[in-house]
C-alpha cells in the first residue's frame, strides 16, 4: 500500500520504465519553471466554488430584499386598515342615497343631509374598504393618501380660495327645493 500509484502501475502492467520517468521529468520541469516565473497555478473547481458562492450570496440577498418589501407593504396595510377603522364614521340605513363612482362603477352610500354636505366640501372623504365603503375625515384620508392613493374613492379637496359665507350670502334670496339632489 505503500506504493505509488506510478509503481503501482509499473507492477500491473499498464505502463513501462520510460513512460514512468518522462511524466516524472515533465512534472519536475513544470514545477521549477512555475518557481522560476512566479506563475500560480489555477484551480478550476475554488474558482467555481468562489462563483457559485457569490450567486446564492445575491441570490440570498435578493430573497431578503422581497421579503422585507413584503413585509414593509403588509405593515402598512395594516396601518390603513386600523386608521379606517378607528375613524370611520357610522353608516345610517335611513339616510339619504349618495352616488357616487368607484372606476367603472355607481356605487351608493346612505348618508345624513350633514355628511352628505361635509363630503361635498371636502372635509370628509369615502375610501374603499375591503368590499365596502365607509366616510372618513379628511385628516385620516389625507394619511391614507400618503401611503396608497388608490384607497381614495371620493374625496372633493377643499377650495381655501373661496369664502364660504360670502356665496350662502349671495344666494340667500333664492330659494332652494327640497327635493332637489346634485
Amino acid at each position: 500500500m505503500g506504493n505509488s500509484l506510478s509503481d503501482q502501475l509499473l507492477k500491473a502492467g499498464l505502463v513501462n520504465d520510460a513512460k514512468v520517468k518522462k511524466v516524472r521529468s515533465d512534472k519536475h520541469k513544470s514545477l521549477k519553471q512555475q518557481r522560476k516565473h512566479k506563475i500560480e497555478t489555477v484551480n478550476e473547481t475554488t474558482q467555481q466554488f468562489q462563483k457559485q458562492q457569490q450567486r446564492k450570496v445575491e441570490k440570498d440577498r435578493e430573497l431578503n430584499r422581497q421579503i422585507k418589501e413584503q413585509a414593509e407593504k403588509n405593515a402598512v396595510s395594516a396601518q390603513i386598515k386600523q386608521l379606517i377603522d378607528l375613524n370611520k364614521l357610522p353608516q345610517e340605513a335611513e339616510g339619504t342615497a349618495f352616488n357616487f363612482s368607484d372606476g367603472t362603477k355607481v356605487k351608493t352610500l346612505y348618508l345624513s343631509d350633514s355628511v352628505r354636505e361635509h363630503l361635498v366640501k371636502g372635509r370628509l372623504a369615502i375610501v374603499s374598504s375591503g368590499q365596502s365603503y365607509q366616510v372618513i375625515p379628511a385628516g385620516v384620508a389625507e394619511k391614507i393618501r400618503q401611503r396608497d392613493t388608490t384607497l381614495i374613492v371620493k374625496w372633493n379637496e377643499p377650495d381655501l380660495s373661496v369664502n364660504t359665507a360670502d356665496d350662502e350670502n349671495l344666494y340667500a334670496d333664492y330659494k332652494i327645493p327640497d327635493d332637489l339632489i346634485w
